[in-house]
């Protein structure tokens, strides 16, 4: 079938996907509950001090995306587990560096860390 075309008549308009993640905005400090992938848009105007909630609490393979929303350094910090970017040992947080769209994505991992998956910007130390 042609694209466009659906049971014998075209479409006008091509149907919109939806959000692969829900996108929930962070302005204050606070322990972060995770009930599912999702984007997290810090918008906090001083540093934000987020705090991760542990991988062992959400299925593996559930991926968080933590975004700086304005010019600030905002902190997110791992409970228990850690994060583990590729070097040796676990870390415990991650620094956004102070630039709109600092971020890192971290999946839960069978070892009950937070993997890191991707990093534009930022510290994990």
């Amino acid at each position: 079938m042609p694209f466009g075309q659906q049971g014998g008549a075209y479409l006008t308009k091509q149907p919109q996907p939806e959000a692969p993640y829900a996108v929930q905005t962070i302005a204050d400090a606070f322990v972060q509950p995770i009930f599912g992938s999702g984007v997290f848009w810090i918008v906090k105007a001083t540093a934000a001090a987020v705090t991760l909630a542990p991988a062992s609490s959400v299925p593996v393979g559930t991926i968080v995306i933590f975004m700086a929303g304005n010019a600030v350094a905002h902190v997110v910090t791992a409970q228990s587990g850690g994060i583990f970017d590729g070097t040796t040992g676990a870390k415990t947080k991650w620094t956004a560096a102070a630039f709109i769209g600092s971020s890192i994505t971290l999946m839960a991992a069978p070892n009950g860390g937070w993997a890191t998956l991707a990093q534009q910007l930022g510290t994990v130390a």
